[in-house]
């Protein structure tokens, strides 16, 4: 018997290349709780002399995320993507941003970080096309923010990314409503869900 698993949304959606590569986070909460306890963990004297990163390629880490217009940054865990002498590439994997990163600004990661499971996950939206994806990239993203929580169905795994169905709360597919009804007029807000963020098995 296959198992269909269900996870409730908040609202969050990210790095939305189109209806066939987006990221979905689960959690805000904990995805905040866990950046402030690496924040505190990197602010401590002796993380100067935390083992740097000696694993490969597909191996997590620490990997520090500079301003794009400053100096400052702050860590994150990020799985190693590639390595090209001393800078490799990396995928922050509570949210899906992906980029290059000094192998010298990549630290081991802790036991207490890595026990916590990826907090965000690389979709595609099942039931559609490549062909189809630049037409309804941004009708695809309003409609999730207007429609916020979603529930997301896994349907397989398609190409390392996730094949979900989206339902509203009240269990309106937005695949189905996405191509069926004009692009940029959708319903309006729906109530938010308290029990958003909770894991369902079906």
């Amino acid at each position: 018997m296959t198992l269909l698993h269900l996870i409730k949304f908040p609202k969050y959606l990210f790095r939305c290349s189109g209806v066939d590569d987006f990221w979905l986070m689960w959690d805000q909460t904990v995805y905040i709780s866990l950046l402030r306890n690496i924040y505190h963990f990197t602010r401590k004297e002796e993380f100067a002399k935390w083992p740097a990163f000696k694993g490969s390629v597909g191996n997590a880490c620490l990997a520090f995320c500079k301003d794009s217009e400053t100096d400052s940054g702050t860590w994150h865990r990020a799985v190693v993507s590639q390595i090209n002498g001393d800078v490799g590439t990396v995928t922050y994997v509570d949210y899906g941003e992906s980029g290059p990163v000094k192998m010298s600004e990549l630290k081991h990661l802790p036991t207490c970080f890595a026990v916590l499971p990826p907090l965000a996950f690389r979709c595609t939206l099942d039931g559609i096309n490549s062909t189809e994806n630049d037409v309804h990239v941004d009708a695809f993203a309003e409609l999730f923010w207007n429609s916020y929580p979603v529930t997301a169905q896994f349907k397989k795994m398609k190409a390392g990314k996730l094949s979900v169905r989206l339902f509203t709360s009240d269990n309106v597919d937005l695949t189905t409503r996405l191509f069926n009804e004009p692009s940029g007029h959708f319903g309006g807000k729906v109530e938010i869900d308290s029990n958003c963020g909770q894991l369902e098995t079906a």
